[in-house]
């Protein structure tokens, strides 16, 4: 194969085959959570994710003459932003919040703003087990029931590869401010 350049790929398999064994009782999950809502009103799903977004400041390599090495006294800076998002995959519709730190009393508020803008239905949120949504502190409004998705470490591993890749090779960011 002269004048071909074959490099090695990870490859990223496909979880639809291993884990659809995991997804057999989601209806069942979802008709006991509309059991438990007190009302008849309409039932709507959403999909919970929260995300960090921003920096951390790590020196960097410098070129200097050959025989010296600069010394450069630093700090590491850690900025960080929370965007909180629910979406609705049925009719498309999506709520976010941005907030600078991501604790259960701003998970509370979230949720409020969920429940205010769907007052006449019962929402059934469906996210992952964060510190801040499985806590027993964390109060629900009376429209809305979680349910959490099943984690698996496999799946979260092909992710966090996939995203390293793009954010290396697609997406360089620079500082920025917050």
């Amino acid at each position: 194969m002269d004048g071909v350049n074959l490099f090695r790929v990870q490859v990223i398999p496909s979880p639809i085959k291993k884990f659809r064994d995991l997804f057999k009782n989601f209806k069942g999950i979802i008709l006991a959570k509309v059991q438990d809502f007190e009302n008849e009103h309409k039932i709507r799903i959403m999909f919970q994710n929260e995300e960090r977004f921003g920096r951390v400041s790590l020196p960097r390599s410098s070129w200097a003459p050959q025989e010296m090495r600069p010394v450069c006294h630093t700090q590491i800076v850690r900025k960080y932003t929370y965007a909180y998002s629910a979406i609705s995959p049925v009719d498309g519709v999506i709520e976010s919040f941005i907030a600078p730190v991501a604790t259960t009393e701003v998970m509370e508020i979230f949720l409020q703003q969920v429940s205010s803008r769907f007052p006449d239905e019962n929402v059934i949120m469906i996210m992952d087990k964060a510190a801040w949504h499985t806590t027993g502190k964390l109060s629900l409004p009376k429209n809305i029931a979680l349910c959490f998705r099943l984690h698996t470490a496999r799946s979260s591993i092909r992710l966090k590869i996939c995203g390293k890749r793009f954010g290396r090779t697609i997406l360089p960011i620079g500082f920025f401010e917050i």
